[in-house]
């Protein structure tokens, strides 16, 4: 009698309480995901089979492109489709001239170049000068008139890498755009793209950690003997190497969240099981495209900076524009071998 008790009990408990439906998981990125992004957002309406890992599939991924195959790769796409990129990139630096900088980095190159031209030396000597100027005008290159248009800078910059993703998802999946559909399509993700670079810039406080600490010690002479020193740059080294890490994956976070139906969290999981098991291959990719991009500043800007130093300025300016194009197609050409 009491186990028919209790087994009525059980099922009026049954009855009246319903099972609680499981969270919703986040959808696989493949490269069908990426050339058909629609099928994406439906895949995250429907109920399906949990994503394989990437780990899990390690041994199935094609081996990743050398960094140089990467950089024609990236080329090529831009080459193709080169109306569309060169309209970005001549729309940020147009904005970026007049809203940006302004004139004040002409006058600043002019004045270094009059003061490097009376240091006394040969060719080599002319030439270290240049580099130096070139480093100045790149360190210059993101300062302002006024102190209050850096959030129009990083709007910009924001706006223009949404539409440059959605471009190239585009090109890579072979489809027919125009160039106001990148402007008028690519932003729907804005806030989930800006809450994911926001884990970026997380995973980028060691490496600002260690930079304030490294250049307090130096500018005070904190670390006088060899010995400090050397423990002050292993430091920093460390520390440099833990956001480097970091980034690698997260910054692949940065183009999976702007997939429909994806949020800052399932990209930045998604993104750290793309690089499982690869990531230090992924990282040798990661660090050619800044070795890169200022052998191509020095090799351009070189010649304005030493013989023509007004148009130095507004050379780099629609150069860093250029680059800007460069960089997210090599990103995105290396997240697509990814996949």
């Amino acid at each position: 009698m009491a186990k028919k008790i209790s087994a009525a009990r059980a099922t009026k408990t049954a009855k009246g309480k319903r099972p609680a439906a499981p969270l919703p998981k986040a959808p696989p990125v493949s490269r069908a995901s990426e050339e058909n992004p629609a099928s994406q957002g439906a895949a995250a309406a429907t109920p399906k089979a949990p994503p394989i890992r990437a780990n899990a599939l390690f041994e199935e991924h094609p081996p990743i492109p050398s960094a140089f195959a990467l950089t024609a790769s990236a080329v090529r796409i831009i080459a193709r489709y080169w109306q569309i990129f060169l309209g970005v990139a001549v729309a940020y630096a147009a904005l970026n001239i007049v809203f940006i900088q302004g004139m004040h980095v002409a006058s600043n190159i002019t004045t270094l170049q009059k003061a490097a031209s009376q240091v006394p030396g040969g060719f080599f000597g002319r030439l270290g000068d240049g580099v130096s100027l070139v480093a100045t005008l790149i360190g210059s290159g993101g300062n302002s008139v006024a102190p209050t248009s850096g959030p129009y800078q990083l709007m910009m910059a924001v706006v223009a890498s949404l539409a440059l993703i959605w471009f190239l998802r585009e090109a890579f999946a072979g489809h027919q755009f125009s160039f106001r559909d990148g402007f008028y399509k690519g932003m729907a993700p804005l806030m989930t793209f800006l809450l994911t670079g926001l884990v970026v810039l997380a995973h980028l406080l060691p490496l600002a950690a260690g930079a304030a600490i490294y250049s307090i010690v130096v500018a005070n002479a904190i670390a006088s003997g060899p010995f400090l020193q050397l423990v002050f740059m292993t430091l920093f080294l460390v520390l440099a190497a833990i956001s480097l890490y970091l980034v690698s994956s997260s910054l692949f976070a940065m183009y999976i969240v702007t997939l429909p139906g994806m949020t800052p969290w399932a990209a930045t999981r998604t993104a750290r099981d793309l690089v499982a098991h690869r990531r230090f291959t992924i990282i040798r990719k990661l660090l050619f495209l800044p070795f890169l991009l200022l052998l191509v500043c020095i090799v351009v800007l070189l010649p304005f900076v030493l013989w023509i130093p007004v148009a130095a300025a507004w050379v780099f300016t629609v150069l860093a524009a250029l680059l800007l194009v460069f960089a997210h197609s090599y990103l995105y050409t290396l997240y697509r071998a990814l996949i």
